[in-house]
């Protein structure tokens, strides 16, 4: 097996440590994980990970799966794949009633074909990983528009930007995840109205589109309203777990994972 390095990055309170190590295969991530935090709290006296940032290459730790690309991050799993809309015929019997109703209603083509490819899609991966029939997936969404998977105990969250579409899976925690294709617009007038005063100037679009995600995935996570969540600064990650996740096969995107501290 290949040994690949990763280097995580971990922000706690205004210092910036950097960590390198070497492992092996789909342990990579958790291992180092376990590493960071104990190496943290000897060298800086906290016991809270503030903020953390994997940078995973597709090499080192994302695998090649029947239905998409995926990656076990701290004991949860994430899937993340491009669908293809023209040569693909997704199976409607996999559908609920409600899901088909809402393909229904959308007038364009296109949009209408992307719907239905993103809920079969997810109802083939979670049916695999809750092992049942993709139409047996119990989904339904809570008071604030998120998914659920009822009567299970696993948690669910998924995000789509364009034709590419990631899902996450944990079994412990509640979990939220945003996908953001990266658009080279100015985004300032949009970051100015919605964010946090402490998150302004950004250098970029990038920078906007990677703290757009990590702000929606924590709205995911946590649930409430995206614009309070948006309206956040840093400090309220202190809290929670935060990956930002390099998908190459999806570039130029972000992909960012909060979850709730085991």
């Amino acid at each position: 097996m290949t040994i690949a390095t990763t280097t995580l990055l971990a922000l706690m309170g205004g210092d910036f440590l950097a960590l390198s190590f070497f492992s092996a295969g789909h342990r990579l991530l958790s291992e180092g994980l376990d590493f960071l935090k104990a190496k943290l709290r000897k060298m800086c006296g906290f016991c809270q990970i503030k903020l953390q940032s994997i940078f995973a290459s597709m090499d080192s730790a994302w695998k090649k799966e029947d239905l998409a690309f995926a990656l076990q991050v701290d004991g949860a799993r994430v899937f993340a794949v491009e669908l293809d809309l023209v040569n693909s015929t997704p199976d409607l019997s996999v559908l609920s009633q409600a899901e088909r109703l809402r393909a229904e209603v959308f007038s364009i083509p296109e949009m209408k074909a992307r719907f239905i490819a993103q809920r079969v899609w997810l109802r083939r991966v979670l049916g695999k990983e809750l092992g049942c029939d993709p139409q047996r997936v119990p989904l339904f969404y809570d008071t604030d528009g998120r998914p659920r998977l009822q009567d299970v105990a696993s948690h669910t969250s998924w995000s789509h930007s364009g034709d590419a579409i990631a899902l996450v899976v944990d079994s412990h925690r509640e979990v939220g995840l945003d996908l953001e294709y990266h658009r080279k617009k100015d985004y300032s007038r949009l970051a100015e109205r919605f964010f946090h005063p402490d998150d302004i100037p950004l250098p970029d679009s990038d920078a906007f589109f990677r703290l757009w995600t990590r702000k929606e995935a924590h709205f995911k996570c946590c649930g409430g309203s995206l614009v309070t969540s948006l309206g956040l600064s840093a400090r309220a990650f202190e809290r929670l777990v935060c990956f930002d996740l390099v998908c190459p096969f999806l570039a130029p995107c972000s992909l960012c994972l909060v979850t709730k501290p085991g």
